[in-house]
């Protein structure tokens, strides 16, 4: 186009401006200076003149004269798009944000609707912002002020400004942000806000807190709540988010993830990282509850909350969670030592521990356990494996607890109780569980005696060899409550029970004692020997009695208040073989075998010949004696003696002795210094008689005193004979005869051994009490005290009887066997024969002969567990030393050694043997034309005879040919030497 010419008319066709030529290349015009009236309507033709002289003519749609201004906007001052501040602490920046100029108000219906009825809601387009400016200032009243701080910038069609490099003054005066928005219309509408200080606040008084477990069982829901942010200024908003990109987030400030419209962009590569739950202002709410996530289980979260003050300072805190959506895996729960009967076992009554493992959470961890104890129903009826009522409170313990006590309980061994233990890991995730019954047992198990050797009737004390160690114990499986399932067999202790002695003179010993039957008697249940002076002789008159017994192996027990010492009275008691109606005693002077100074508790005599005693010359009227007058006094007999302390000594003595009908050179004893006088008070005197091991021991007050071997062979029937008598030949030199001095003998209580092949008779069994025992443990070792050689190792595991209401729970109903023995081998071993001992008063050590003891140790179910420890055995490898060993003629003399004899019909020989260990037990001897040949005569058991002769070899013994005797010795280990 060559021109253009444009001209303005009204609708009506009125030439309001006529048409006017523009300038070359100009493309628009303008006039001004009218005076339009409201509502007139105008349009713009337009003609333009190309090279060729045509003219194009355009016509614009028209424009109508409207009077009304730009709708009035919003101005705050602040960063937060939609928040006004009133301070900040910066003093060189300021902020500003508006809306709702013009067609914008639309935007926003609650600034239509929300009370101005002047303000049409059907904004024309005309109202259109088309941009904006903005200026600071720090007085709104006047429009020079309004813009002396900033002047106006054009900011387009923003709605955030960030004025930068100011400089304010802090804390005086307000500054103003002035907002002026040009419409479509060419209209203008200039807003400021109501101002804000600076230079305040800026400071984080305290942080917050956030109320949020470190572990959340839902992989889609969470709810938490935060408290605690504290600043110069009061909250104005919160903001929140979830982020799985923890190495993103820990290193970020809360600048950095403040939304604030004008940082958005510029925080956008830091709120990314929130892909769980985006960056959320919430305002003032400090509780949240959010569905609907996308989260895994097993994985960490970063859970962050941001607070910002009124003057837009932040403080944020984190919390790093864990999804866990299981619960834990359930563990072991413990009362009591373990055991495999499906109960468990409390010992006191007053108080229960228990202890727990192997619970835990592999995808978090354990928050904490709570427990609490229940009673069940009585075992006599009912469910006895349901929890009943709870007597405990719940205990809540730390989750590195693994073991409690509960005190001050009550517990009954009527009933079971039970546990219940929650664990509960930081999710809140609970697993629970109930024990199995526990049961109250207070009651260990009773110890037995333990025998060396695999016959418990049989305690041996040496063995030669060195590879095995055997060992025997009984055990009473059912619980006899207060009755011995082993019981005493009680004597009647009335007199038509006892035959009186009535007979002069005591077997064995030299005395002047009359045994008179009106000197016994019974009272009361007790049986009293009275000893008194004979007013007619110088003999005193005692009190004897004696009765048949079996005398089986076992115990013979006897509570006696012995006879005092005013007359020198012996309270004696005798088992023995021989006739009835005397009473056989050994003569043992006390004085005469006690070394002055020596402090043992026992001293035994050396074994000495006893030359007998030759009865008295007469007998009485009704005698109780009917034998032969020159039989032998000396017997197979065992017995104690109890000697009370003379006058001018202070210790009372009890004796142990026996005596052969054989062999009077036999004869032993043992004394025992006793820690009391046998004649002020009651005490129990018990023989223990062995036959098997061929031994007989004395305990006083249950505890054994001595013990001695090789004793005479007691043949059934055997007697007890019981007696009281002087020693010394005592006579009172003065007394009353009408009130004559007195001693006497009380026995309140025998009991014998039961029948013969009880085993109760050969040592005490382990005994169940409350739980039945279930476990024999055996350890060996080098004393009485420690299992140094072998340590306790499970030998035997036995069968529960059911002996009250609740051992249902556990216990077996085929387990009826009320007894049972034990015999333990132990085989395969390499045992030492010798032991290094210290000796006496010196540091230097001697080799003796090795000792050792067997250890038993009895569990009961309940873990409560006693041990016995056997007498111990020596090992004894070197066989007896023969010293010994000639011919006799017994032609000329059994004495005489001789290598010739004049004889064709009898050999014989003598011999001697010893061992300093384990000592001989007995001979053997053998004849044969060799040697140690045995074609002329087998070897024959001689027992402890050391004179050997064979009288019945007329036909065999020829002439001129030479004979040799084999002797074979054995000690008490077994070990022989030929």
């Amino acid at each position: 186009m060559e021109s253009y010419t444009w001209s303005i008319q009204r609708l009506d066709s009125t030439v309001f401006m006529k048409p006017l030529q523009l300038p070359k290349g100009q493309l628009f015009g303008v006039h001004d200076g009218l005076n339009l009236q409201d509502g007139d309507e105008f349009f713009v033709i337009v003609q333009g003149v190309n090279s060729l002289g045509y003219v194009h003519t355009e016509r614009s749609d028209g424009i109508t004269i409207r009077q009304e201004p730009l709708m009035p906007g919003i101005v705050r001052d602040g960063p937060v798009f939609g928040v006004d501040f009133n301070v900040q602490p910066s003093i060189t920046e300021l902020w500003g944000n508006w809306d709702a100029f013009g067609k914008t108000k639309e935007e926003n219906p609650d600034l239509i609707d929300g009370g101005n009825p002047d303000i049409d809601p059907r904004i024309g387009g005309h109202q259109e912002i088309i941009y904006y400016e903005v200026a600071v200032g720090n007085d709104r009243r006047y429009p020079n002020t309004r813009t002396n701080i900033h002047p106006y910038v054009r900011v387009d069609l923003n709605q955030t400004w960030h004025f930068t490099d100011l400089e304010l003054l802090p804390e005086i005066g307000h500054y103003y942000i002035t907002v002026r928005g040009i419409g479509s219309s060419s209209a203008s509408r200039t807003q400021t806000s109501n101002g804000i200080r600076v230079g305040v606040g800026g400071t984080v008084v305290k942080q917050g807190k956030l109320q949020l477990a470190s572990c959340i069982p839902s992989t889609r829901d969470i709810s938490f709540s935060w408290e605690g942010f504290e600043f110069g200024l009061p909250v104005m908003f919160y903001q929140w988010g979830i982020s799985s990109n923890l190495s993103a987030v820990n290193n970020l400030t809360c600048q950095q993830l403040q939304l604030f419209e004008h940082k958005e962009t510029e925080n956008s590569v830091f709120l990314n990282a929130f892909d769980i739950q985006p960056m959320i202002n919430v305002l003032k709410t400090t509780f949240v509850e959010q569905n609907g996530l996308k989260m895994q289980h097993g994985k960490a979260y970063l859970v962050v909350v941001i607070a910002t003050d009124e003057s837009a300072i932040c403080s944020m805190v984190t919390k790093e969670i864990l999804v866990d959506t299981t619960p834990p895996i359930s563990g072991v729960i413990k009362v009591g030592p373990e055991n495999n009967l499906g109960v468990m076992f409390a010992d006191q009554s007053d108080r229960m521990t228990v202890s727990w493992q192997n619970y835990n959470d592999p995808d978090s961890s354990m928050e904490n356990y709570r427990l609490t104890l229940f009673e069940g129903g009585l075992c006599t009826g009912g469910d006895m494996r349901t929890p009943s009522i709870a007597i405990t409170d719940a205990i809540i313990l730390e989750p590195d607890a693994s073991e409690y006590t509960f005190y001050q309980l009550y517990l009954k061994n009527d009933r079971p109780y039970f546990v219940h233990l929650e664990a509960s890991n930081c999710a809140g995730l609970i697993v629970s569980n109930y024990t199995v019954p526990i049961l109250l047992d207070q009651q260990p198990p009773i110890p037995g005696d333990v025998k060396d050797g695999t016959d418990f009737s049989t305690d041996i004390e040496f063995q030669n060899s060195t590879t095995f160690i055997n060992a025997s114990f009984l055990h009473q499986l059912k619980p006899s409550g207060g009755a011995d399932i082993c019981p005493e067999n009680i004597i009647d202790l009335t007199l038509a029970n006892w035959n009186k002695i009535n007979h002069v003179g005591i077997w064995g010993v030299d005395g002047n004692v009359i045994h008179d039957k009106h000197q016994s008697r019974s009272k009361n249940g007790v049986l009293e020997l009275i000893m008194m002076p004979d007013v007619k002789t110088t003999r005193m008159l005692a009190g004897a009695l004696d009765r048949e017994i079996d005398g089986t192996s076992g115990k013979y027990k006897f509570e006696v208040k012995a006879a005092s010492s005013e007359l020198y009275g012996v309270t004696s008691v005798v088992l023995r073989e021989g006739p009835p109606g005397v009473f056989v005693d050994y003569d043992i002077n006390i004085t005469e075998h006690i070394v002055s100074g020596n402090g043992s508790l026992s001293m035994r005599s050396s074994d000495g010949s006893v030359t007998p005693v030759d009865a008295f010359p007469y007998t009485l009227d009704d005698d109780s004696y009917k034998g032969p007058l020159n039989a032998s006094t000396l017997q197979n007999s065992c017995g104690f003696q109890l000697h009370p302390a003379l006058p001018c000594d202070n210790t009372s003595y009890a004796t142990l002795w026996c005596t052969w009908l054989a062999d009077p050179k036999q004869s032993k004893f043992e004394i025992i210094a006793l820690e009391f006088d046998p004649s002020t008070a009651l005490h129990t005197y018990t023989i223990i008689l062995n036959k098997e091991s061929n031994s007989i021991q004395l305990a006083v007050d249950g505890k054994v005193k001595t013990t001695m071997y090789q004793i005479p062979k007691l043949d059934a029937p055997c007697l007890l004979s019981m007696a009281v008598r002087n020693k010394d030949l005592f006579y009172p030199e003065t007394y009353d005869p009408f009130n004559r001095p007195h001693v006497r003998a009380s026995f309140y209580k025998i009991s014998l051994p039961q029948g013969k092949g009880t085993h109760c008779n050969y040592g005490k069994p382990f005994q169940n009490t409350g739980t039945g025992i279930t476990i024999f443990s055996m350890g060996l070792g080098t004393n009485k005290n420690e299992t140094d050689v072998i340590p306790f190792q499970e030998v035997v595991e036995t069968c529960l009887p059911c002996s009250s209401a609740c051992d249902a729970l556990f216990c077996d109903a085929s387990c009826v066997e009320p007894m049972k023995m034990y015999t333990i081998i132990w085989d395969d071993l390499d045992l030492e024969d010798k032991q290094y001992v210290s000796t006496n008063n010196t540091y230097e050590n001697r080799t003796v002969a090795a000792t050792y003891f067997v250890h038993v140790k009895s569990l009961t179910g309940s873990g409560l567990y006693t041990s016995a420890t056997s007498n111990g055995i020596t090992i004894d490898t070197s066989g007896p030393l023969v010293d010994i060993l000639y011919h006799v003629d017994i032609s000329v003399s059994d004495k005489n050694r001789v290598v010739h004899q004049g004889q064709n019909h009898t050999i014989a020989a003598r011999w001697d043997a010893y061992d300093m260990e384990s000592q001989v037990v007995g001979f053997e001897w053998a004849i044969g034309t060799e040697p140690f040949a045995t074609d002329i005569q087998s070897y024959r058991w001689m027992g402890n005879q050391k004179l050997g002769k064979s009288d019945d070899l007329s036909a065999v013994l020829q002439d001129g040919h030479t004979y040799y005797v084999s002797v074979r010795v054995t000690n008490r280990a077994g070990g022989q030497t030929v």
